[in-house]
């Protein structure tokens, strides 16, 4: 408890009651500052991949390599989520490249399984050290009942807190020795990198760019050579990818500007850069539209032909200048926790939390309005986001290889491959698995593939 009040700069004498009413107002007043207007992203704004010359790829891409090379470049994993909505008692990922630190940041509630599973595959080929990979543990906030209680369990029992509003801190630190603690967010990272001594590390490494990336996206590159290259030119305080949003109520955040500055911003700033989750957005926001920038070589069609305003959505995929990362991770302490009430149980491993209970979350984004310096790169969808959120139907394992596979077949056709199917039913037997140490993104697959048909279910490797 004394930990909780800490983070939330209230003092030990705190009463459940008081409790409550900071976590009320930190809720609201955090909704009522995300209302403010929002604007999308203007095509000035906005670097399209594919609409890119080839000469500006092929440069972009020998930037990003130079600068693997010369190990300039760490990758952090968010890997300290809880599997909830997926029904998967284990930690959502695991995951090579001795040219690129990776760092793995883990919670309290799935590290021991992290690393067995990283031991149990000889760590993938890389060496758990300073030079390859490197994990550290977030931090943990405790979750509390609506009525300002912790909520407390032992195993798979749980009850509620019983401690009275009169008891002391000390008291109250004594009662709540086994209170459920869950993950602070992905905006644990900064708190985490710093405390870990790692921020530190990264400096003695000289690292220039760390890209964080999320660990449940299947089609995730990570230290992709042209998003660096692409940063790496223009040089932004924070690079960003997204991808356009497939339908009005997709739930994603999107990228905006916001014409309202907060207390984080910096400066006399009017137009904040940040992301709007979906639900903060009004049905005329999410359904708002505008017509298609013209382009070269678009027929009438194209030109007359509209799209979703509030299309650039986020999928955690953020890469930061070492200075810029290490301010974030220095003014950690002004990162706002998100409230979110949660009215059903649910459960991770051998812990049931209780509904009715407020879950305190922080989130990475909540920085990106400390620069004017950013960079938006839209990518292309089929070929970078495949979310594992939900155990079935949409975003599950089950879509997310499906689209992997998709992806991999047009590879294959691409450098002159066919591929036939097989009587197998199981979705994991249904594709053409490509080694990506054979190809990361479908080159070099010709001498693999050319003329010859490949069953569904082989591997190329």
């Amino acid at each position: 408890m004394l930990e909780l009040l800490d983070e939330l700069g209230l003092p030990e004498s705190t009463t459940q009651q008081q409790l409550v009413n900071k976590l009320e107002a930190l809720r609201v007043g955090a909704t009522l500052e995300r209302r403010v207007k929002i604007e999308p992203i203007q095509g000035q704004d906005l670097v399209v991949i594919k609409e890119q010359p080839n000469e500006k790829i092929k440069l972009w891409s020998h930037l990003g390599l130079e600068l693997i090379a010369n190990r300039k470049v760490g990758v952090v994993l968010l890997a300290g989520g809880l599997s909830v909505r997926l029904g998967f008692n284990s930690p959502k990922g695991c995951f090579t490249n001795p040219l690129i630190r990776l760092y793995l940041m883990t919670s309290t509630l799935n590290d021991i399984k992290t690393r067995s599973y990283f031991q149990s595959n000889n760590y993938f080929g890389l060496k758990q050290d300073e030079e390859q990979l490197i994990f550290f543990v977030q931090k943990s906030i405790a979750v509390v009942n609506y009525d300002g209680s912790l909520a407390i369990g032992n195993g798979d029992v749980l009850q509620k807190d019983k401690i009275s509003q009169s008891q002391s801190s000390d008291q109250i630190l004594q009662s709540s020795s086994h209170t459920i603690m869950l993950p602070n967010g992905n905006g644990g990272t900064y708190h985490a990198l710093s405390e870990s001594g790692i921020l530190e590390k990264m400096d003695q490494a000289r690292l220039e760019w760390v890209h964080f990336v999320g660990v449940d996206n299947i089609l995730v590159r990570p230290a992709d050579p042209i998003f660096l290259g692409a940063c790496a030119s223009s040089k932004p305080e924070i690079g960003t990818k997204v991808v356009p949003k497939l339908y009005p109520t997709e739930n994603v955040g999107v990228f905006c500007f916001k014409s309202k500055s907060s207390s984080q911003s910096q400066g006399d700033n009017t137009v904040e850069y940040g992301i709007t989750e979906y639900m903060e957005m009004t049905e005329e926001e999410k359904h708002r539209t505008v017509a298609a920038t013209p382009k070269l070589g678009m027929d009438i069609k194209e030109q007359l032909s509209e799209r979703l305003a509030f299309s650039s959505a986020n999928i955690v995929s953020h890469l930061f200048q070492l200075p810029f990362l290490r301010r974030c991770c220095y003014r950690h302490k002004e990162i706002p926790y998100h409230i979110a009430k949660k009215e059903s149980s649910y459960s991770y491993e051998n812990i049931q939390v209780p509904g009715q209970t407020y879950k305190l979350e922080k989130f990475i984004f909540d920085t990106f309005c400390w620069t004017n310096h950013v960079a938006t790169v839209e990518v292309d969808r089929e070929e970078e986001f495949a979310p594992v959120k939900n155990k079935t139907g949409v975003d599950s394992p089950d879509t997310a290889l499906s689209i992997l596979g998709s992806m991999w077949q047009r590879w294959i056709t691409c450098a002159g491959g066919e591929v036939i199917d097989s009587n197998e039913k199981d979705i994991k037997q249904q594709i053409v698995e490509i080694s990506p140490l054979i190809s990361l993104f479908g080159e070099g697959l010709e001498n693999f593939v050319m003329g010859k048909r490949i069953i569904r279910g082989s591997q190329i490797k």
